[in-house]
């Protein structure tokens, strides 16, 4: 897994201020480290573009100055140790950390992992880093053998995050827990709950951008270290489902998350692929591609099950409005995680829409008039409704599910994608024609239902084609109040 000479693969101007960067302090007796990070991935290969710089104390002004001549500041991260970064329009980061302790030997040992926990003197960068490599807790030989394993048996107290870090390392770096590393994460797994939700937040985020997080999750779960962020899963285990699924709760729900990391782009819309590879890789919120805010609605979308589940007088297993109320918990969830309003909406209507596509598939071929509520409801989020739903429904019954009932849902993904994917069709449904704050502000109803009814009313008008325009609908609602139709 590791080479025996190892120099960086970063863009040339990354390299030149980097050069600049070590000529800079060596001029002012400054001696100065690449760690953690960028030496790991050096070593396996990866290209790199953020840079820590760890340093003796008392020497970042020099690093101050370096970043003032190349027009940059040296904003200051925290103060314990002091930390400094600087960033580039090109998005090359560098952080410089004095060091934690001494020496550099002592700020090595009281990092993470032993995976991070590795050093080469910034001189290096041009040259072969493995040849001059400081390596005190052995982190090259568990980069080797894809070990993961704290520094010390303090490293997890000293920050609880870093047990979640662990997870996310396995998820992008394919590496694996060792066990005594396990073993203290399941002892102070409920501990990460007083880190800040934004740390928290960031780092779960990685884990689920990872193309193949699954595994990652199920260790999660095993450490108790999922229960811990996200206690709302809890009441889903070995909850019993109906005749519709073959696997509790949570066991279907980790099972749709499988499904849609091994095919994200569901089979009858492989046409889509370069679309919905786009769509998967917008920016959702906070630097959150999209794909791992539907991971994280695929974790909640069956959330609420266990609270609605009911049986009726034939026995029949019902779980009415989980939809809805898994939205709410969705919406909870998401304001615990500090997420952007924009991601938190994503994520909420994700979760409330997830039945909408088997809805769709229920009868024959939906008609445009179902597409263009469809589209009206869901809007740019299209394809992660679709995406999310189809993963779900393939975990359903799993391998009872039958290739009729397949054929019948990609028929209905077909007609979805070729509606939306019609400009002039889609354009007709952006914006609503009148929303619940014009409908107070005009004509004085009060917020409640009635406004909710109003909407329907002139959403039924608008599909059926009986209005088109803001004018109309105006009108429409005027109409409804003066026969007292609502």
């Amino acid at each position: 897994m590791t080479g025996d000479i190892t120099t960086l693969e970063i863009q040339p101007d990354a390299r030149r201020r980097i050069e600049s960067l070590s000529a800079h302090l060596t001029e002012r007796g400054v001696r100065a480290f690449l760690v953690g990070g960028v030496v790991r991935d050096a070593l396996v290969g990866r290209p790199v573009d953020d840079f820590d710089i760890a340093i003796p104390a008392g020497s970042m002004r020099a690093v101050a100055g370096w970043a003032a001549a190349q027009g940059r500041y040296a904003i200051s991260l925290h103060e314990t140790p002091p930390t400094r970064r600087v960033t580039f329009d090109d998005g090359m980061v560098v952080d410089a950390a004095c060091f934690r302790g001494a020496s550099l030997e002592e700020d090595l040992r009281l990092r993470d992992f032993t995976v991070n926990a590795m050093a080469t003197p910034l001189e290096a960068v041009s040259g072969d880093l493995s040849g001059r490599l400081i390596d005190p807790c052995g982190g090259r030989e568990d980069l080797r053998r894809r070990r993961l394993r704290q520094c010390s048996p303090r490293s997890l107290g000293d920050d609880p995050l870093r047990m979640l870090r662990a997870f996310r390392f396995m998820a992008t770096h394919g590496l694996r827990v060792e066990e005594a590393t396990l073993w203290a994460i399941r002892e102070r797994a409920p501990e990460v709950t007083a880190v800040a939700w934004e740390r928290i937040r960031e780092e779960f985020f990685k884990l689920l951008a990872a193309p193949r997080s699954y595994p990652a999750l199920r260790a999660m779960d095993g450490a108790g270290l999922l229960d811990a962020l996200l206690p709302e899963i809890a009441p889903m285990k070995g909850a019993p489902q109906n005749q519709f699924h073959h696997l509790d709760v949570w066991e279907h729900t980790l099972d749709a998350l499988d499904r849609f990391e091994r095919d994200p782009v569901p089979a009858p819309l492989r046409a889509l692929g370069g679309s919905m590879a786009e769509y998967l890789a917008e920016n959702g919120g906070q630097g959150v591609p999209m794909v791992a805010l539907l991971k994280f609605a695929l974790l909640l979308h069956d959330v609420a099950k266990p609270a609605t589940r009911s049986v009726d007088a034939s026995g029949r297993v019902r779980f009415i409005g989980h939809e809805k109320e898994g939205a709410e918990i969705a919406r909870q969830v998401s304001g615990r995680f500090m997420m952007s309003k924009r991601a938190r909406a994503t994520v909420v209507l994700l979760v409330a829409e997830h039945l909408r596509t088997m809805h769709l598939s229920s009868g024959g071929p939906p008609s445009p008039r179902a597409l263009r509520r469809f589209m009206r409801r869901v809007g740019e989020h299209w394809m992660g409704v679709v995406a999310h739903s189809w993963a779900d429904m393939e975990a359903s019954r799993g391998p009872a599910r039958t290739e009729k009932q397949r054929v019948r849902t990609a028929r209905t993904l077909v007609s979805i994608a070729e509606f939306c994917g019609d400009d002039e069709a889609a354009a007709e449904t952006r914006a609503p024609l009148i929303t619940g704050g014009d409908i107070v502000r005009v004509f004085g109803v009060a917020p409640g239902p009635v406004v909710g009814r109003l909407l329907r009313r002139v959403d039924e008008a608008w599909t059926d084609g009986e209005i088109t325009t803001p004018e109309q609908a105006t009108e429409y609602v005027r109409a409804l109040l003066r026969q007292d139709a609502v």
